[in-house]
């Protein structure tokens, strides 16, 4: 099995890593928190002490990190320490350019660079079946391909560097469009006094379903807004998004107004829940 590194110890990190172990590859961590290493290293991962020591000792280095300056401080250490036919794979959401300039980056030192975000959340993580859509050369891909089934069901290569950035920002647009029109329906049902577990079975069975909605509905019913995939990290991907757009000269009407409702939401202090709390901004409205 390959000797892999693992940088940034999330929501989706943790369950990652998990499953590579799982696996049965041998997996060098780092993270900013130590509790998260503490987690992975119980299960058998190895803690490295820092981004670069993760470099040094693994042949193939994955990140999952939160922000694209996280991509960038990460990615500059990791550049110090990369080595010929090393290669490092990004599954955070960032720009197309970004992943692009980091490619560029390592190709100077011999290394080979994936963009390959990710969706399905932790719950998808843990399970082995988020779908993972990447960017680069495709012998590469090939390479890390059985690396991707550990944690994966749904592995495609979607073309040259950056393309998996570019097929994960139209994810992520539907995703925030789905989210904000999921937490207005129900809002609109619950006016009405419909009965909401009927509303959202007979909707996920019609022209109305979403994967959103199948997954959002339960949390409207239990109340349950645990930050499983934060709005604030929304927040963020539609930004990216937008100022893709921008550059393209494309109007993203919806993306904007998605934009605004979002901000609102971490505004009230829901930054950290989870993309369902959208629904406490018609609660609030109403109150």
């Amino acid at each position: 099995m390959a000797e892999l590194g693992f940088v940034g110890l999330g929501n989706m990190g943790r369950p990652m890593v998990s499953r590579l172990l799982d696996a049965g590859h041998v997996v060098h961590v780092h993270s900013r928190s130590p509790g998260p290493v503490d987690e992975v290293v119980a299960l058998g991962a190895a803690s490295a002490g820092s981004s670069a020591a993760v470099a040094r000792r693994a042949e193939i280095v994955l990140t999952a990190l939160p922000t694209p300056g996280d991509v960038d401080q990460v990615y500059g250490e990791l550049l110090s320490e990369s080595r010929d036919g090393q290669l490092f794979v990004e599954h955070s959401t960032i720009r197309p350019s970004q992943a692009q300039r980091w490619a560029a980056a390592l190709a100077e030192r011999g290394a080979g660079y994936l963009d390959a975000p990710v969706s399905g959340g932790p719950t998808g993580a843990a399970a082995g079946t988020l779908t993972v859509m990447v960017g680069g050369d495709k012998a590469a891909f090939e390479a890390a391909e059985p690396i991707f089934s550990a944690f994966g069901s749904v592995v495609t290569w979607c073309g040259a560097s950056g393309s998996g950035e570019k097929v994960k920002l139209v994810n992520q647009l539907l995703v925030a469009i789905h989210a904000l029109a999921s937490a207005e329906a129900v809002a609109f049902s619950v006016a009405m006094g419909a009965d909401l577990a009927s509303t959202l079975d007979v909707v996920g069975r019609s022209w109305g379903a979403s994967t959103i909605l199948a997954r959002n509905g339960p949390r409207y019913i239990d109340g349950d807004f645990a930050g499983a995939a934060p709005i604030r990290i929304l927040l963020k991907d539609i930004g990216l998004i937008l100022d893709e757009a921008a550059e393209l000269g494309v109007e993203l009407p919806l993306g904007r107004l998605v934009q605004q409702r979002l901000i609102e939401a971490r505004d009230a202090g829901l930054g950290d829940e989870d993309i369902a709390a959208l629904i406490k901004l018609w609660q609030a409205e109403k109150a």
